[in-house]
């Protein structure tokens, strides 16, 4: 979104799943890990670490098993992974939620995205609530909203064939 607000001329169509950047409520784990000393703790690799991410992230957790949880636990060790992780949560969250300088310029001025935006949704999303979108879809003025039934934060692996064909569809528009 901040993208397409500064070079509007680079961007025909837009897709948000999920979003952040549309109101201050962000699951507590996150939260947590934003706080000095906890995050690092926190946010040390473990397998059993990854799967609850996950678990959490998701609507079905069977979709979790031991194959997605060791090719994320491999990511998430890669040498400066952890580093990088926390240093981008904490420009943007904060122990009250998202912080108020990254989310004040996006929210104040979603109405001026006018290209075609469409939202996508889970509507058991645990890390971003729902509300969100309604918010986006009220501000944004050519936007749609499709809300995925039974799907949490990650829609494009939960339910991948029913967003795959959305997201074409709205491409090819």
């Amino acid at each position: 979104m901040q993208y397409t607000l500064q070079f509007p001329q680079k961007v025909s169509r837009l897709v948000l799943v999920d979003s952040a950047g549309l109101g201050k409520e962000v699951i507590w784990t996150l939260r947590l890990m934003s706080l000095p000393l906890v995050g690092e703790l926190f946010s040390h690799p473990s397998r059993r670490g990854v799967e609850f991410v996950f678990k959490l992230a998701v609507r079905n957790r069977a979709l979790i098993t031991k194959d997605f949880v060791e090719l994320y636990y491999d990511l998430f060790t890669q040498p400066g992974f952890r580093d990088f992780f926390l240093r981008i949560l904490r420009l943007i969250v904060n122990a009250r939620g998202a912080r108020e300088e990254i989310l004040v310029p996006i929210m104040n001025n979603l109405h001026k995205i006018t290209q075609p935006v469409l939202i996508i949704w889970g509507d058991k999303d645990r890390v971003l609530p729902l509300k969100h979108s309604y918010f986006a879809k009220e501000r944004l003025p050519n936007a749609r909203l499709k809300i995925m039934e039974g799907c949490g934060h990650i829609p494009f692996f939960e339910q991948s064939d029913e967003f795959n064909k959305l997201v074409l569809e709205f491409l090819s528009e």
